[in-house]
């Protein structure tokens, strides 16, 4: 991953409590490459359990203790609902379309003028 300080991630449709072991050790693996900002593009999704709500929480405070942060984009009012119910709503950044869509452009153009 290098320099990328800036990950986006597209969670899929319904994330059990299977898929929260993987987005764990994910989350582990950017963190430890060099992610700062994961911003995660909820468009797709229709479910999250609460496992797995924990732990996208777990990944913004090990975000926040590097000085990092997790963002969340597109978020169906289920999922919002999800997060604010645990009280796990103040650990994120809620982007709306057109900011998530720049630090993805910003990102990009980072990465393309890095090479130069």
């Amino acid at each position: 991953m290098g320099n990328k300080t800036v990950i986006s991630l597209i969670i899929p449709a319904h994330v059990n409590d299977h898929c929260a072991i993987t987005l764990k050790n994910d989350f582990i693996k950017m963190i430890n490459s060099g992610a700062r900002k994961i911003l995660c593009d909820f468009s797709r999704t229709e479910f999250i359990s609460e496992a797995s709500a924990l732990t996208f929480a777990n990944a913004a405070r090990m975000l926040g203790k590097i000085g990092g942060e997790l963002g969340v984009c597109q978020a169906n009012p289920e999922t919002k609902t999800v997060f604010t119910a645990l009280g796990l709503s103040h650990l994120f950044r809620f982007y709306n379309l057109e900011e998530s869509i720049a630090i993805v452009v910003l990102k990009h153009l980072a990465h393309f003028f890095a090479h130069y």
